[in-house]
């Protein structure tokens, strides 16, 4: 159950990293040339890696990440966007954030 929650942990360092990397010029670089291509390539598999992993160590981890996402305030603000074809809070929404952002500070 630990590995569970550190990969989710992990989970979440990653968007964070993709979110705030302009922060700092070299980061941002380094977002644009390497981080985001690599989450990009990986979304396109069949399988989420992490998600599938988070499965395996936990069963519940549907229910799991629900409580996650409420603790933190993600899952009220995910809901907002929830019927929208343009949700900035999905993956793709949030690499091409992260990108942006990182490229306007690049």
């Amino acid at each position: 159950m630990i590995i569970y929650y550190i990969l989710t942990l992990i989970h979440v360092l990653v968007w964070l990293f993709v979110i705030f990397a302009f922060t700092n010029k070299r980061l941002a670089r380094f977002n644009l040339m390497f981080i985001i291509p690599i989450i990009y390539l990986l979304q396109i598999l069949p399988f989420h890696i992490l998600n599938t992993l988070k499965m395996y160590f936990n069963k519940n981890s549907e229910e799991d990440n629900v409580d996650i996402e409420k603790a933190i305030g993600f899952y009220y603000l995910k809901n907002v966007f929830y019927d929208s074809f343009q949700n900035p809070l999905s993956p793709q929404g949030m690499l091409i954030l992260g990108a942006l952002l990182s490229y306007n500070f690049a």
